[in-house]
This record gives C-alpha cells, sequence and structure tokens, in this order.
C-alpha cells in the first residue's frame, strides 16, 4: 500500500479519491484472501494460555494502551520532534498531493499522511502513527510465542514493562515518531531471521538467476528495505544480521571480525555516526575507514583461504538481502538523486537538505577568514 502511495506520490495525484481507490484495491483484487485474512486476525490471531497474573497484566495493559490512545486525541502534536519533523512532513505531503523536496526516506510519514489526505484530522493521523505501537505488540507476542517458543505469562509481563518504560511512555502521548512503526518491521524480521538459522530451515528452496537460497531471505531483504525507508538507523539491524550470519553460517571467528571491520568502514562511509552530532569531534575518521576496510579485506581473505564453501555461501546470502532491500529502498534514492543530481551515499540516504550545508569545519573556516 505504501509503495503505491509513493508511487502516486511521485506524480502528485495523491488526493482523497486515489487514497480510497488504493485502501479497496486489495478486496478488488483477491476478496477472498483479504476476508479470511481479516477473520483471522479478528478471531484466531492468538491462543492465550494463561494464568490468572497473565489476565490481570492483559487488564493493566489495555487500560494503558487505551489511555494512551485517548490522549494522543488532541488538536496538533504535542512533542517538538513530532510538531515540527515527523507529522510535518506527513501534513506538507497531504498539502502538497504528493512528495515533497529533501528530508530522508518518509515511509511512515507518508502512512500518516491518509490521515489529513482522507479526513483532514490531525487526531486520525495521530492515531495512525500510534498503530505503530499496536502492531509491534503483536510483532512482539508472535516473535515470543512463535519463534522463541516462551511462556505467554512472560511475553505479556515484557509487552506490559516495555510500554511502561520512559522511553516508550514518551513516544506513546508526546513524540509520535516513526519509531514503532519502524519496531515494528525490526520485530518480524528479526523473527524471520530466526527461524531461517534454526535447523528446520536450512533447504535451499529459491532460486534468483545464479544464486541458489532460502526463500525467508528474500523476505528478510524486503522488510530490511522498507525499514529503511521508515528510519536509517535500521541499518544497524541490517549490520547485525550481516555479522550474525557470517558467525553462524562460517563459524569462523577471523571471516565474522573481518565482517565486522567492514560493517564499521560503510558504518562511517555513509556518515551514520553524524546522527548523534558529534562527527565533528571526531578526527582522522577517514583514516580509520580505511583501516577497517583494509582489515576487514585481509581477515575476510584469510577466512576465504580456510573454509572457502562457507563464506562464499555466507556472500551470496549477504548479497540477496542487500540486493532485495536495496531494490526496495531504489524509488527513494532515485527521488534523492533527482533532486541532488549527487551519487555520494550520504546524500542519496538523507536526501537533499533544505538549507545551506553548514557544518562545524565551515562555521571554524568562516571566522578564521573573518579575522584575517
Amino acid at each position: 500500500f505504501i509503495l503505491l502511495l509513493f508511487v502516486v506520490s511521485s506524480v502528485w495525484l495523491l488526493n482523497k479519491y486515489v487514497t480510497i481507490g488504493l485502501l479497496i484495491l486489495p478486496f478488488l483484487i483477491s476478496y477472498k484472501t483479504a476476508i479470511k485474512s481479516v477473520k483471522n486476525t479478528l478471531w484466531k490471531f492468538v491462543d492465550l494460555k494463561i494464568s490468572s497474573v497473565g489476565t490481570f497484566i492483559i487488564l493493566i495493559l489495555i487500560f494503558y494502551v487505551l489511555l494512551n490512545f485517548v490522549y494522543v486525541q488532541s488538536p496538533f502534536p504535542v512533542g517538538f520532534d513530532s510538531r515540527n519533523f515527523y507529522m510535518n512532513i506527513a501534513r506538507q505531503v497531504a498539502d502538497h498531493n504528493g512528495l515533497i523536496y529533501g528530508f530522508r526516506p518518509y515511509n511512515w510519514s507518508l502512512l500518516i499522511s491518509t490521515g489529513y489526505v482522507l479526513f483532514e484530522s490531525n487526531p486520525v493521523a495521530l492515531s495512525i502513527s500510534f498503530y505503530g505501537y499496536i502492531l509491534s505488540l503483536f510483532a512482539m507476542y508472535h516473535l515470543g510465542s512463535k519463534t522463541l517458543k516462551l511462556n505467554p505469562n512472560i511475553i505479556l509481563f515484557v509487552m506490559l514493562l516495555f510500554t511502561v518504560s520512559p522511553a516508550i511512555t514518551n513516544q506513546l502521548h508526546i513524540e509520535l515518531k516513526t519509531d514503532l512503526g519502524l519496531l515494528f518491521f525490526q520485530l518480524m524480521t528479526l523473527s524471520l531471521f530466526l527461524q531461517y538459522i534454526s535447523k528446520h530451515s536450512d533447504e535451499e528452496n529459491a532460486k534468483v538467476l545464479f544464486l541458489n537460497f532460502n526463500s525467508k531471505l528474500l523476505f528478510i531483504g524486503a522488510l530490511v528495505g522498507f525499514g529503511l525507508g521508515i528510519k536509517m538507523t535500521n541499518l544497524f539491524l541490517l549490520f547485525a544480521l550481516i555479522i550474525c550470519l557470517f558467525w553462524i553460517k562460517s563459524k569462523s571467528i577471523i571471516s565474522t571480525l573481518g565482517v565486522v571491520s567492514l560493517t564499521m568502514a560503510l558504518f562511517i562511509l555513509v556518515r551514520l555516526d553524524d546522527l548523534s552530532g558529534v562527527r565533528i569531534y571526531h578526527l582522522g575518521l577517514n583514516y580509520l575507514m580505511g583501516a577497517c576496510a583494509i582489515l576487514g579485506v585481509l581477515l575476510l581473505g584469510r577466512g576465504l583461504l580456510n573454509d572457502r564453501v562457507a563464506i562464499v555461501n555466507s556472500v551470496k546470502n549477504v548479497f540477496v538481502i542487500g540486493m532485495v532491500a536495496g531494490l526496495v529502498l531504489l524509488p527513494w534514492l532515485v527521488k534523492n538523486y533527482n533532486e541532488t543530481k549527487s551519487l555520494h551515499p550520504q546524500v542519496l540516504l538523507n536526501g537533499a537538505t533544505m538549507g545551506p550545508d553548514i557544518n562545524f569545519q565551515l562555521l571554524h573556516r568562516n571566522y578564521i577568514n573573518s579575522q584575517e
């Protein structure tokens, strides 16, 4: 649905009638599957076998969810980031009937914008943002019960503990950002990844071009790519998956350390450390990036000599995940290139800046020039 929203937004056709058409399109294409999916969601999603303590936890959780949901029914976003960035992007998309200039990829804000497009209502838009938290709770329960096989009472307690933690509470009724929507896709990615590395998922059952691989890798790559379209911090999850994949499949600490070094170099290359605002205080980052890249290649080469088959298979799996994730993210990369005409990784990922490119080094240089 969000991909279709991106397509119509790219030609500035995002209006009420088109959005309604996109919403009913799945029912028109396969109404039997859609109805079956709704029934399974409403009546057969969970089979709770809980104690009285678990029942009490559910009641507290429902009360807390409803309390926060009522709180977000406000005429304007309360939080600073929510009001000035995340909800503001959604509002501008609705006002322009399409994509707006600049900004990082904003898949979740594109979804939130339907609240403004269909209803011209800030409470509805905030409720759509809040929906990411509800999805995260379902994904959390699915991960715990279906994948990790944990006791339902323990899962419910973890869900309640997660909900009442200050960082999450802040994002439930003050700073309605994109993090909880991203969390849903991260939990689903992690669930699929754990299923993939389990003993029951070893057979290769898909083939694309010259590669034979488990079909779960396609879905993992798609979820990772969509998560990157929500927030670039999803790269942390991608790097972690790549490292775990090499560690589990190759069983070589040398190769794993090589992958860690290469991911550190890529981390610096795409300027993920700039998100914290302290990159300007890190001197010699280019030298560090080069050292990590060289060390990673050497260690990975050594691991390749030790166990060529395991390393090659791990590289193929990583290639499949990266290729699918890149294809899902490609529309945003094309948009950013059209706006900036730059192929620099940072520009492609972060988009055009809304003002002049100002940084600490430039300010310091201008100050020195003014003194002269």
